[in-house]
């Protein structure tokens, strides 16, 4: 699996003072089942950090969730600007964000 960090994500975890990334599955029930990715900034904590599988790209750790599941061979991390706050969106996965 390949993964590239663009530019403007390296520059906004910078700017937020931090160096890792969790990407995890959010798995919701209501009326049907759904799931969805979620991007965090930070590490995982306590004993959780054995559900997730490190990689390093670029000196930014990437902590991918057990239950991610990817719909291309290639990764790219972008960052998506908003009116009032920016989030880090990843193309490639099989659980959209």
């Amino acid at each position: 699996m390949g993964i590239k960090i663009d530019d403007k994500v390296s520059k906004y975890l910078s700017k937020k003072k931090q160096n890792s990334i969790i990407v995890d599955v959010v798995k919701s029930k209501c009326c049907v089942d759904f799931e969805s990715s979620s991007v965090l900034l930070g590490k995982p904590k306590g004993k959780s950090i054995s559900n997730y599988e490190e990689v390093i790209i670029d000196g930014i750790s990437i902590y991918f969730g057990k239950d991610v599941a990817y719909k291309e061979k290639d990764l790219v991390f972008k960052l998506q600007k908003g009116i009032f706050m920016s989030e880090i969106i990843i193309k490639g996965l099989a659980n959209p964000l």
